[in-house]
């Protein structure tokens, strides 16, 4: 899947590309989720893609009815959790207050990763194929 940069944040204009591996156990248990982009975030591990979101972690069952898993990864680069950061570089920014490094970096990386040539082609031709541009 691809998701896009939420609007007014460092990740706007890019694509992520989202890998989700789903169980025979879905949903009681989550689907494995991880980012396949390249991403300056603090829930991000740089190397291997992996995302810290407690909803990915457990059960997504409800009273209500099971939460989107493929909603979530996208609500969490709204607000970065720098408590318990996979990248610490990049916690250590945001916990030290320096937001200009954070988002510097952040959109750096975005535009290097997440707005390569290829990687909009890719959209672009999902986007065509089902219609939706």
């Amino acid at each position: 899947a691809y998701i896009k940069g939420p609007p007014d944040s460092p990740y706007e204009e890019g694509w992520f590309k989202l890998e989700f591996i789903i169980g025979q156990n879905y949903p009681i248990d989550p689907p494995k989720v991880k980012i396949l982009t390249k991403c300056y975030h603090p829930n991000i591990h740089f190397q291997t893609g992996e995302i810290c979101l407690d909803i990915l972690k457990r059960s997504i069952i409800r009273p209500f009815g099971p939460l989107n898993p493929f909603a979530e990864p996208r609500k969490f680069t709204d607000k970065p959790n720098a408590d318990s950061p996979l990248n610490c570089d990049c916690g250590n920014q945001i916990r030290a207050g320096d937001m200009m490094a954070y988002q510097t970096m952040a959109q750096m990386y975005t535009v290097e990763y997440a707005m390569a040539e290829d990687v909009i082609v890719e959209v672009e031709d999902i986007l065509v194929h089902k219609n939706l541009i």
